[in-house]
């Protein structure tokens, strides 16, 4: 312990040095660990409509296995969604599209237009 105001002083001011040495590397190690997120967004090929298992088995799935722990990937599929908004399900409308629009992504791939092919949304 201090015995005088001078040791006191130098004793503070080591502390206070430790306490902001430790505040940068907080910070320095939560700005490298950052994650990339990505969000895919679709149909039911995206949504993996068909698959036994989509939350491990669908192309956002593996895709996030892929990239590894440095990449968030979601997935905003939603079965027989449209691109077009004139189309009979446009995806624009789901609760999922907004969903992937809060999420803030850095990366978007986007996998919609097969549902616009059908008859119904050409007429």
């Amino acid at each position: 312990m201090p015995r005088n105001d001078r040791d006191v002083f130098i004793f503070m001011k080591r502390r206070i040095l430790k306490f902001l040495i430790a505040l940068v590397l907080f910070f320095a190690a939560s700005f490298c660990f950052a994650l990339t997120k990505v969000a895919c967004v679709g149909d039911s090929i995206t949504a993996g409509s068909g698959i036994k298992n989509p939350a491990k088995d669908s192309y956002p799935a593996v895709l996030g296995a892929l990239l590894g722990g440095e990449y968030e990937v979601k997935n905003f599929g939603v079965s027989g969604r449209t691109l077009l908004n004139s189309g009979d399900f446009p995806y624009m409308k789901e609760k999922k599209y907004a969903q992937s629009l809060e999420f803030a992504p850095d990366i978007v791939i986007i996998k919609l237009g097969t549902n616009d092919s059908k008859p119904q949304n050409w007429k």
